[in-house]
């Protein structure tokens, strides 16, 4: 499969995606997470290095792909963004 280095998986850019920062919960994100590990799946990826990520979230989707709960690629979770 196809292994992609650099991807976001529980936000998506869009023209109102500062607002949706401060709209959206925790398990907001982790629904959204879901549901774009499911596409990268499905798109040939079998694996993906998320860089940053607000919250837990990409850490229990890292897991639960691992423990064969919901369908994605392997997961590298960084974490939080670090930058200047």
């Amino acid at each position: 499969g196809l292994i992609d280095c650099h991807v976001h998986l529980a936000s998506e850019y869009s023209a109102d995606a500062r607002l949706k920062r401060v709209e959206q919960s925790e398990a907001d994100l982790a629904i959204q997470a879901v549901v774009h590990a499911r596409r990268t799946l499905l798109a040939g990826f079998t694996t993906v290095r998320d860089l940053g990520s607000r919250g837990d979230a990409v850490f229990a989707l890292r897991d639960a792909v691992k423990a064969g709960l919901v369908p994605g690629p392997r997961v590298l979770a960084a974490g939080h963004m670090v930058t200047p």
